[in-house]
């Protein structure tokens, strides 16, 4: 749970994350907007949120993290409250953030190794002891999240053309964004968009979006759309190169892909 470096390139999951920063010189990207780490700074990135946190290999690095599904964290609501509500509330693809005191830091770091640990026991109670666990870690959230009340304001080192990219991106997924159009609208010059937006994000423009496609597809396909509709929601236009795409992302074809997290989910 605790490795010494961090991916450096922009990636995302199906449910979220929850990042506890220790120590080191650190940098957050979720989308458009980055901070530098601070201790205890604590971060909640939401399912399909693309991010990465670039640290300095010269200085020691720990953080704590923790990964759930959405379809997990559901099943925890059996306990008579509903655990999802106030996350559902933070906005996607944004830095949410808080702020954790030296107490709260070592309860979350505590609770976070118990669960490693019974995550890796087969033995009478893990299971148990690991839903018990999280549902303390997310009542801890949401009773922080009530209280705090707003997200926490802080600088943002984004570069602004990188910020406006990633935004116009965003904001246009569901049509056929081309780089020439994309650096076209935002008003830079496409060999120097591309370049930049690599150097910060480690993808390159073209495969960033691809990316956010795809993972717009996945989520879409979860959420039980036919693939066919997928293609069209995604600015794909022709299922052929859809379903090429998404292969080539996932290694499984859209349909496979709908049919094995059914499978999962049931």
């Amino acid at each position: 749970m605790l490795p010494q470096f961090e991916q450096i390139t922009y990636h995302n999951h199906d449910g979220y994350e929850f990042y506890l920063f220790l120590k080191g010189k650190a940098e957050y990207y979720v989308e458009g907007v980055a901070k530098k780490l601070e201790r205890g700074d604590f971060i909640i990135i939401k399912p399909y949120s693309f991010h990465f946190c670039n640290s300095n290999p010269d200085t020691a690095y720990e953080r704590v993290f923790i990964n759930i599904r959405e379809s997990y964290l559901t099943s925890l609501n059996r306990y008579g409250i509903n655990l999802e509500e106030n996350l559902k509330r933070l906005k996607a693809g944004d830095l949410s953030l808080l702020k954790f005191s030296e107490k709260e830091i070592s309860s979350f770091v505590r609770m976070a190794k118990e669960i490693e640990v019974n995550l890796k026991k087969s033995v009478y109670g893990s299971e148990a002891l690991v839903d018990s666990l999280l549902v303390q870690i997310l009542i801890m959230l949401s009773r922080k999240l009530l209280a705090q009340n707003q997200e926490l304001d802080y600088i943002s080192i984004m570069p602004v053309m990188i910020k406006e990219t990633i935004d116009y991106i965003n904001s246009h997924i569901t049509e056929e964004i081309s780089v020439q159009k994309l650096s076209g609208q935002i008003g830079y010059n496409p060999d120097y968009l591309c370049r930049k937006f690599k150097s910060i994000t480690g993808f390159s423009l073209q495969h960033y979006i691809k990316a956010r496609q795809i993972s717009l597809a996945k989520k879409l396909l979860r959420e039980g759309r036919s693939a066919y509709d997928v293609c069209f929601m995604t600015g794909f236009n022709n299922y052929s190169n859809f379903s090429r795409t998404f292969k080539n992302y996932e290694n499984l074809s859209p349909k496979k892909y709908q049919m094995l997290q059914n499978e999962d989910m049931s």
